[in-house]
């Protein structure tokens, strides 16, 4: 029989847009308060009944099922994002449904791809004139694909001829999660005629990241080519690839596109983006 507790907070700082609270486990629950509405990410420990990858488990405030979404989970605790429309009493516990959340619910802009292509489309840069008459229809530039809830991009044409537009504006804070091979080219378009432009343009000679504003080149880093999932993160004005802190200058991100080249191929997990957001470390 799963063990009840009742909530004791000790107390709650905020410090910036860091919360600290008192987290409370007992058994197959944890709980803890948050006097503030809005949206947290919380570094949620493991406890007992949970799944490995943290896939059964259910938020609750007062008792009421809340947004949440499973971001990551390593051995140890799992990086969840909830939204909270009141204060309240925040309960942790499990289910015995398989479920990583839903994002869409949690974030003002989101895709996870479980939808399939709902938010993304492709665009052929080429004019449309008589010359270009037996070119390929647009949605033959590139193979596109949803499996498991990963879109995948590949075999497309030469950069410049062929992208892949995600059909929501961003916000102050973005994150795409990703693996890229061969040649590729991922396009932040900013809101001050900038872009960060992620490129492999000649295979295996590696990766070059630019910052380029009225279309001159500002900022340029070489980088390795990065083997697995990695993400791409533009946060209060920086970007950063992976944890590093590319020197660009600082930057705002409006609009994301994708082009791939043959050989080629780009497979995406995620894509959120949000203004403000608090995170939660939990004292003892």
């Amino acid at each position: 029989m799963d063990s009840k507790i009742l909530l004791a907070v000790i107390g709650s700082t905020l410090i910036g847009a860091l919360l600290i609270v008192s987290l409370i486990v007992s058994g197959r629950e944890a709980s803890f308060y948050i006097d503030h509405p809005g949206i947290y990410v919380l570094n949620v420990p493991r406890f007992d009944g949970v799944n490995r990858d943290f896939s059964n488990l259910r938020m609750l405030e007062s008792g009421k099922d809340i947004p949440f979404w499973v971001e990551s989970f390593d051995e140890k605790s799992a990086k969840v994002w909830i939204r909270l429309k009141k204060p309240g009493k925040v309960s942790i516990t499990t289910t015995n449904r398989m479920y990583r959340g839903r994002g869409v619910e949690v974030f003002p802009v989101f895709d996870d791809f479980s939808d399939g292509l709902k938010f993304w489309r492709l665009k052929n840069d080429l004019p449309q004139t008589v010359k270009f008459k037996r070119m390929p229809k647009t949605r033959k530039c590139m193979r596109l694909s949803v499996k498991d809830g990963h879109l995948l991009l590949e075999n497309g044409r030469p950069f410049g001829k062929c992208r892949v537009e995600f059909e929501r504006d961003l916000l102050k804070t973005t994150k795409i999660r990703l693996r890229a091979s061969g040649r590729f080219e991922i396009i932040f378009s900013g809101r001050d005629s900038g872009s960060f432009v992620l490129e492999n343009p000649f295979d295996k000679r590696g990766w070059e990241a630019r910052f380029i504003v009225r279309g001159k080149t500002v900022g340029k880093v070489n980088l390795k080519p990065l083997n697995g999932w990695f993400f791409i993160k533009l946060s209060k004005g920086k970007v950063y690839l992976g944890d590093r802190l590319l020197n660009l200058g600082r930057f705002s991100p409006k609009r994301l596109s994708l082009s791939v080249g043959t050989p080629g191929r780009v497979e995406i997990d995620y894509v959120y983006s949000l203004n403000d957001y608090r995170e939660v470390s939990f004292g003892k």
